[in-house]
């Protein structure tokens, strides 16, 4: 079927639909439903649906036959005589905070629009970015490291957001380790060749045990991926390497593991909130902090986010110049903690933004 010329009818009548909906907004690449219904005796021979070239039809629902032309979508038959509906999709992501994606249902007869119905498709992404940061950063003797360090970042947008922090001095970017794990890799490197039944296990509290066991297995993933960062002299480095390593060992080592885990988390409920900072946050790693060996390269930190349907955007980074101006003790290794700000600004599209 050809698509139906302006010269054709385009005196649309004024039809009043029994129910019509289109959800009111929606995350890129998220589902979005529609549908209309309407009197049984109104007469059609095929039902034409324009759609932006960014969107695809997933499903239909009441469609017995159809075919798809590009963004044109001809529905040929129905199994009941007054229904019909459909899921939509964004393909990309989209630009901009906010985009409406136009989807024209128009009832053909004869060639000719007899009917027509607009939807607009409200689509939202997330947006971070930084509202303020350091220029610099002065290292002195009497610093007080807990404060050199601040940056504000601005979250745009609703529902739940994944941001993981990459950190970097000059060189490589490296993601900013699970402050849970860097605690557990401490504890268990100093306590691997020991007697498993030596090590005292705490009982103030009890800790899910499928958390235990989830995040147990996880860590020794990290572990034998070489993920994890280990601070221990080379031969020790080595052996503790086969030890986590050997398979028959396995039981031993999920046993060890567990048992630091939930002294960890019993000894503090902290990394819980370093892990969630805000509303609406997932940090995964934690608060960022940057190792400092060397202050003439400028600090680095990337900043990655995810929305509730995984979909990533572009990252924010973020450089800041170092300045040591110690007279002692310049090549002490400095643990530099990131502090970070939150600011919301939420998305709740109102009826007015929202056509229906």
């Amino acid at each position: 079927m050809s698509r139906p010329e302006k010269e054709l009818n385009t005196q649309v009548t004024q039809v009043v639909f029994t129910s019509e909906y289109i959800a009111p907004w929606a995350l890129p690449k998220e589902e979005i439903p529609v549908h209309l219904v309407w009197a049984p005796n109104m007469n059609f021979d095929c039902i034409q649906i324009l759609l932006a070239p960014e969107m695809t039809v997933k499903e239909f629902y009441n469609v017995e036959s159809f075919e798809r032309l590009n963004t044109e979508i001809i529905v040929r038959k129905l199994h009941s005589p007054n229904f019909f509906g459909f899921v939509v999709t964004s393909i990309e992501q989209i630009k901009r905070s906010h985009e409406k994606k136009e989807i024209t249902i128009n009832f053909i007869v004869d060639g000719k629009i007899q009917q027509s119905r607009i939807f607009t498709a409200n689509i939202y992404r997330p947006e971070l970015s930084v509202i303020e940061k350091p220029d610099v950063i002065i290292l002195k003797d009497d610093s007080n490291l807990k404060e050199l360090v601040t940056i504000s970042l601005k979250l745009s947008g609703f529902g739940r957001m994944e941001i993981s922090t990459e950190l970097g001095l000059g060189g490589k970017f490296e993601p900013n380790v699970e402050p849970l794990f860097q605690e557990m890799t401490r504890r268990l490197t100093t306590t691997f060749r020991k007697d498993i039944s030596n090590l005292e296990k705490k009982k103030k509290i009890e800790i899910n045990p499928q958390f235990v066991k989830q995040t147990t297995q996880a860590f020794i993933d990290s572990i034998r991926k070489g993920e994890m960062p280990i601070k221990m002299n080379m031969s020790d480095i080595e052996d503790f390497k086969k030890w986590i390593g050997d398979d028959s060992n396995y039981e031993k080592i999920v046993k060890l593991v567990s048992e630091h885990l939930e002294n960890i988390l019993i000894d503090s409920l902290l990394y819980y909130f370093n892990r969630y900072p805000t509303e609406g946050v997932a940090l995964s790693g934690g608060s960022p902090s940057v190792i400092i060996k060397s202050a003439d390269k400028n600090m680095k930190l990337r900043f990655r986010y995810k929305d509730s349907l995984h979909n990533e955007y572009e990252p924010v980074q973020v450089e800041i110049a170092i300045k040591d101006l110690r007279t002692t003790e310049r090549d002490k290794e400095l643990e530099l903690p990131v502090n970070i700000k939150w600011v919301h600004e939420q998305i709740s599209p109102t009826a007015e933004e929202v056509k229906c």
